[in-house]
């Protein structure tokens, strides 16, 4: 887990715990159960619900994640979780490269972010099946670069209009990040 100056905005992100060696809980279920009840003290219909999506969440393969939070917005449904990576690519490169399965040419947008060198987010759609015409996963993928560490934050969905209703949220979670305090984190 990411234990890095961060800056999390509570009403719109929830941490799942990657490792639970040092948490309250005591497994991946434990937490789901928890959560659900948590955020649904008094809709106890939505809480299976929540638990099983919870509990997805949590079993999602974790190699190279760092962080990883669920959007949920006090003021609106869940919606998907984002990864957080931090390393020291050789070279330094910003964004990934352009995913091969792009129906669509990407979107990129350089962002100005308090600490960092440089950052920019990226939007795509990616085919998933081999129809042209077939289902797609919208893809938002942000990155920022400082000292030579670079922090990777990436989220997908099946429905682009879910996505697209947390890319602000993801703004805000990189820029809450401090870029200098995570580059003395990496060992190099």
């Amino acid at each position: 887990m990411l234990h890095a100056p961060i800056t999390v905005d509570r009403d719109r992100w929830l941490r799942v715990p990657l490792d639970f060696t040092d948490e309250p809980w005591p497994d991946q279920l434990a937490w789901a159960r928890w959560l659900a009840i948590e955020t649904q003290p008094e809709a106890p219909e939505r809480r299976e619900r929540i638990e099983r999506l919870a509990l997805a969440l949590a079993a999602l393969p974790s190699a190279g994640v760092s962080a990883r939070y669920w959007h949920y917005p006090c003021d609106g449904e869940p919606g998907p979780a984002l990864d957080v990576a931090v390393s020291r690519p050789d070279p330094v490169r910003l964004l990934r490269p352009v995913p091969p399965r792009a129906v669509v040419e990407p979107m990129e947008l350089p962002l100005e972010l308090p600490g960092f060198d440089d950052a920019a987010r990226r939007r795509s759609l990616l085919a998933t099946g081999d129809q042209p015409d077939g289902p797609v996963l919208a893809v938002v993928e942000w990155a920022a670069r400082v000292d030579g560490v670079v922090v990777d934050m990436l989220a997908a969905d099946t429905d682009p209009a879910r996505l697209s209703r947390l890319v602000v949220d993801g703004d805000a979670l990189l820029a809450g990040l401090d870029g200098r305090a995570l580059a003395a984190m990496v060992e190099a």
